[in-house]
């Protein structure tokens, strides 16, 4: 196995902006409680290198903030991912991150 650990202080220029390439979308099946995740395959030359999905979670009068990578899938020309989402989460975001660095991430934004 090989991992990497890249911190922002290693970019030189890091790159995050909302992009309308990156999309969340309830699967549809309402019962399922299952997202879709879509994404650029490759962004400006760079692949696609991470998915991670952040949420705030809501358990009883404190929020807690979970961070978690999310497999990344392709299927023809579609690539990204899906997730369960728990009725106690808010505020939803997906970062797409590309590049060696990866210094460069798209993202979408969910609020419940």
């Amino acid at each position: 196995m090989f991992c990497s650990v890249v911190s922002a202080e290693d970019c030189l220029e890091p790159f995050s902006q909302q992009h309308e390439a990156v999309t969340i979308t309830p699967d549809s099946d309402p019962a399922s409680g299952m997202y879709h995740v879509r994404v650029p395959r490759e962004f400006d030359g760079m692949e696609l290198r991470l998915l991670i999905l952040s949420a705030t979670m809501k358990e009883a009068k404190e929020r807690k903030e979970i961070s978690l990578p999310l497999a990344i899938k392709t299927r023809g020309e579609l690539t990204g991912s899906f997730f369960y989402m728990s009725s106690n989460w808010l505020n939803v975001r997906v970062a797409a991150k590309y590049g060696e660095g990866l210094c460069t991430e798209l993202v979408a934004e969910f609020s419940m």
